[in-house]
Order: C-alpha cells, then structure tokens, then sequence
C-alpha cells in the first residue's frame, strides 16, 4: 500500500514534503505474533493502520487489562513520548491479529510538514481530538454501565482479533471489578440466548449483534 491510499492529506503535500515521507515512513507486518513492540514509538509519531485489527490496553503486574480501544484497517492513533517507557501502573499494550499491517511516521517528521502544510496539522489535531474522545466514551462506559453491558462490551473487544475469547471467568470478574459468581451467571444467560458458547477457559462468539445490543 502507497502513502497516498492512507495519508488523508496526501495531495495537499507539496512534492518535497510527499518525498520527505516516504524516505521516513516505517511499515512493518506483525504476523501471528499477536503483538508488537512500542520501543520503536518512544518518540513519538503516528501510526496508521494498513490492515487487520488492533487493541490498545492498559495491563498491570497483576495480569488485569483494561481496553482503552479497538481498531480496524483505515485508523490510526498517535503515540507520545514516553508511552512506551513510563512509571505508571498499567503498561501500555497493542495486541494485533495475525494479518495486521501498519505504517509509522515518527513525530520529528509530522512537526517538519505541520509546520508548512495547514491540512496535516488539521488533520493531526482531529485525530488527536477523536482518541480522546475514545477513551472518554471507554471510561464512561466501565463507569457507569451495567455489569452485563461492560461484559457483553469486553467479549466484543476481546474477540475482534481471534474470534474467540481466552480468560477464565474469574480473569475476566478481575477485570470488570465484580465477582466471579457473578460473571459465570452473566455468561450462562448469555449461553442460554444464544450469544455464546462456553469452553474450557474459553468463550466462542456466536452472535456479535446481540452482543452489541446488551452493550448499548
């Protein structure tokens, strides 16, 4: 894939800035690892996502995640610096699918055509704008939805990169902050409608759209 089919602002570059990116863009394919080092974003940058799906989550030391969101093929999201190496409690994380492919412009180079296209400034502001926005509408939603909404939402989260889910119910009552009586009654109903199939530390997803209507 060449910068033009997922740079928005490609054609608003002028020829030096167009050849300025492509000496500097990273692409890089992360098949079946499941998932990818950040060192190479210490600095900062943006990346785009060719193709596949991502999910960026918070994991302690305990083993707890927190999603903070998912992405498919055409977004993208920016990395500052630090966020590969901080002092926080969580580690920031990215799972992929197998197929996944993405592109990284480091932070020196957007800075450079920023500064001398309006449109790639524009468009780094709205992106900037969005994740924020994301991760608002995910604290809002762990803070003041339902148990059976918050785990009708993690199951869609969790399975967009296998399609099936690998926690056991008491890995996931930890991550929702409930117990796990509660989460294995939560998933038995969900079994009885339909939504999914319960394994031995695994749960299959047989039915996305009822998921998404428990998680509205």
């Amino acid at each position: 894939m060449t910068p033009e089919q997922f740079i928005p602002f490609w054609n608003a570059l002028s020829d030096k800035d167009r050849k300025f990116i492509e000496e500097n863009l990273q692409t890089a394919a992360n098949p079946g690892s499941g998932f990818f080092s950040s060192k190479r974003f210490m600095r900062g940058g943006i990346v785009f996502l060719l193709q596949g799906n991502l999910r960026i989550f918070l994991s302690s030391d305990e083993g707890r995640e927190i999603t903070a969101m998912t992405m498919g093929a055409g977004d993208n999201f920016l990395v500052h610096p630090g966020d590969a190496t901080h002092n926080r409690k969580g580690q920031l994380r990215y799972e992929t699918s197998k197929d996944c492919e993405y592109a990284f412009l480091p932070k020196n180079v957007m800075a450079e055509v920023m500064g001398r296209c309006p449109e790639a400034l524009d468009y780094v502001l709205e992106s900037e704008e969005l994740l924020i926005r994301r991760l608002t509408d995910s604290l809002s939603y762990s803070a003041f939805v339902t148990v059976r909404g918050n785990l009708a939402r993690t199951l869609l989260e969790r399975s967009v990169l296998k399609g099936t889910v690998r926690l056991t119910h008491e890995e996931l009552a930890n991550e929702l902050g409930t117990t796990r009586v509660v989460i294995s009654r939560e998933l038995k109903k969900m079994e009885e409608f339909g939504l999914i199939k319960l394994g031995r530390g695994e749960i299959d997803i047989l039915y996305r759209e009822g998921l998404r209507e428990l998680a509205e």
